[in-house]
């Protein structure tokens, strides 16, 4: 899996975005029917 994170300067600009480091805001599932 490949969590996108938000950048250092994110953080630094918005503090709260730091609380998407434990727990990112969406999921984001592909699946494919066989």
């Amino acid at each position: 899996i490949d969590e996108p994170i938000p950048s250092e300067r994110l953080i630094d600009e918005n503090p709260d975005m730091k609380d998407e480091l434990r727990r990112p805001m969406m999921l984001i599932i592909s699946a494919r029917r066989k």
